[in-house]
């Protein structure tokens, strides 16, 4: 049943817009050549998880200072929050997958936040907006092996760990 909390990819809500710990659906090396392996995972691109992090971040302090009566500033914030916070008070396990329905608010945000850097200058717009594209394409690529089942060389997957308590 519902008993212990013990699974072993379980994450908590705080860990979730970090990609502290994804979900891994297989991992095995079983009818591959030596020293390659195959993973199915669950997580976000981390440049669109990070960003968009502070992004929501940007909308709370644009909210307190400046914006209070701007309706799509609190449209994403009550959005963003009626899908997440709620798994604050989840007793049970919870996984990383439970945030996605947050990620279309966060998307928002971050779009807010590029829209009034590119009302302040065109070039910081431009160039944040192309650091994020490029980076999204790029770790997009790099997890992609890991994320659909790809078979890649185990020294390759070990290379992706940046949290070493990450298991591939």
């Amino acid at each position: 049943g519902l008993g212990g909390d013990t699974h072993y990819f379980r994450s908590d809500w705080y860990e979730w817009p970090i990609i502290w710990w994804p979900m891994w659906y297989f991992s095995g090396s079983e009818y591959l050549a030596d020293g390659m392996i195959s993973s199915i995972s669950c997580m976000g691109n981390p440049a669109v998880w990070w960003f968009s992090l502070v992004a929501i971040l940007f909308v709370m302090i644009r909210l307190t200072r400046r914006d209070r009566a701007n309706g799509v500033y609190w449209m994403v914030l009550i959005a963003f929050a009626s899908q997440y916070l709620p798994w604050v008070l989840v007793p049970r396990s919870t996984f990383i997958y439970h945030y996605f329905a947050s990620v279309p608010f966060i998307i928002i945000a971050a779009v807010l936040l590029l829209d009034a850097i590119r009302k302040k200058s065109e070039t910081a717009y431009t160039v944040t907006a192309g650091t994020l594209m490029v980076l999204a394409l790029l770790l997009f690529i790099a997890f992609y092996p890991l994320e659909s089942g790809l078979p890649v060389a185990r020294s390759y997957a070990q290379y992706l760990r940046w949290f070493k308590w990450v298991n591939f």
